[in-house]
């Protein structure tokens, strides 16, 4: 499919189809990216009052919230007044979900998502299809940066399990032929099927390769080790995950191009990325609402403190302040690019690990999130890799976990990882974080030995 085609005809037909504005909303936000600060301010400062009012209307969580600190959406003059209400946290969204719900939508206006439980807490919520066609006007805006546009080849190296699925259905085959989209599992990483990734991905010539920095590291390694190239490479796109320093060097070595790395969080999608000309990320400010707390304290300047971040786009569940479990800082330099979107630096970002398995097979822990989705009882969970063939799953539980929960567990750890990897379950009345503060849901001892004695580019 040529990508003139695509945009002539086949994006035009989807967004009939579906009832999109994508079009619309990336005119808009390629406008909006060359306003000077002060004017994305009051942008953000006008699209802020609107959704408070809506929330002061509509959702009865946010009523209640809104009557118990007296808080008067009216009286908001600056960004700053959002302060005078609390960050709202995971286990609210988890315990508060109808509440949170818009009253004056219908069902059709709910659009089910689920986040990727980087922080050990799976959540699931709600977004309405204009927040949708901003958030994917942003990810274009974002690729257009790189130099793709929209038809061009794309390959995404991906672990998440319901996104692999999804693009096996004949729908979504059919959907990723015509967007020119092509899907690589990243939790299966031994050297022969990274080596059969490299030959597909030297016949599909993509434009650009997006993917876990963990899977990204892999195959660029195999195209180190074997002296191969993909002159037809643009860009590659880092997410999803932290990306160290000596990742990031290998990934650019291996693709032979720049990376970029990428921002963002389900309930938020994306949040920042880079444009190349610094070393900092760009805060979609026109979707996006981004504060810094110390101890629920907002910081500002180079001070680090914990991301919260406000979608100012999403009617049908809004979520105020909420926390994404992240630590960084505002940068109130101006980019030598020239846009007016505000600078930030993530720097105790998600921590991911690799699981080895008895087989060789490398599997990307964002795998383990999908094994935990859905299962009701799980406040938050941490696994850890003890050997190859051996995982202990601590868990806090809430008043509705049934033991059945671990049967169904054990069951899916055997059918994704191999019958002869077991899985152990402790009950903890509290799972501690990393020294980074962090929360890290997943830690393999394997993982960490293995990258120990390999190219020194370990996580």
């Amino acid at each position: 499919m040529t990508p003139w085609l695509i945009r002539t005809v086949v994006l035009p037909l989807t967004e009939r189809v579906r009832r999109g504005k994508f079009r619309e909303a990336l005119a808009e936000l390629e406008r909006q990216q060359w306003l000077d600060p002060e004017a994305l301010r009051d942008l953000q400062l006008q699209k802020l009052r609107r959704l408070l009012d809506h929330c002061v209307r509509n959702v009865p969580y946010y009523q209640r919230l809104f009557r118990t600190h007296g808080f008067d959406p009216a009286r908001v003059r600056t960004l700053e007044d959002l302060a005078q209400l609390p960050p709202l946290t995971k286990i609210d969204l988890q315990s508060s979900a109808r509440d949170l719900m818009a009253t004056n939508l219908t069902h059709r206006d709910f659009l089910r998502n689920q986040s990727g439980g980087s922080t050990g807490v799976v959540t699931h919520f709600f977004l309405d299809r204009r927040c949708v066609d901003y958030a994917r006007a942003a990810q274009f805006r974002y690729y257009r940066w790189i130099g793709l546009e929209f038809g061009d080849r794309q390959a995404l190296v991906w672990g998440a399990p319901i996104n692999l699925r999804q693009a096996r259905w004949l729908t979504r085959r059919l959907r990723n032929f015509f967007l020119n989209k092509l899907f690589l599992d990243a939790n299966d990483l031994t050297d022969a099927t990274v080596d059969g990734y490299l030959d597909t991905l030297q016949r599909y010539r993509p434009a650009i390769v997006v993917g876990y920095a963990t899977g990204l590291w892999f195959v660029a390694e195999r195209l180190l080790a074997r002296g191969l190239r993909l002159p037809s490479l643009r860009g590659v796109v880092s997410t999803a995950e932290t990306l160290p320093a000596q990742k990031r060097e290998v990934i650019e070595r291996g693709f032979g191009t720049k990376v970029y790395d990428r921002y963002g969080c389900g309930e938020m999608k994306d949040i920042a990325q880079e444009c190349g000309k610094s070393v900092h990320s760009h805060v979609n400010a026109d979707n996006v609402l981004v504060e810094f707390l110390d101890e629920d304290r907002p910081v500002s300047g180079s001070e680090v403190g914990e991301i919260v971040a406000t979608n100012l786009n999403n009617f049908a569940m809004p979520l105020l302040r909420y926390r994404l479990g992240d630590l960084g800082h505002t940068v109130e330099e101006r980019c030598p690019c020239g846009r007016g979107l505000p600078l930030m630096s993530v720097v105790k970002g998600r921590l991911y690990d690799v699981l080895t398995l008895p087989s060789g097979r490398r599997v990307h822990a964002a795998l383990v999130n999908h094994i935990m989705y859905g299962h009701s009882g799980i406040q938050k969970y941490q696994l850890v890799q003890e050997t190859p063939t051996q995982l202990v799953c601590r868990i806090l539980r809430t008043p509705e976990f049934t033991v059945d929960v671990l049967a169904r567990i054990r069951e899916d750890v055997r059918r994704h990882l191999g019958p002869d990897v077991d899985i152990d379950f402790e009950f903890p009345e509290r799972i501690a974080p990393s020294p980074s503060g962090k929360h890290r849901f997943i830690y393999s001892k394997v993982a960490a030995g293995a990258h120990a004695t390999g190219t020194g580019a370990g996580p």
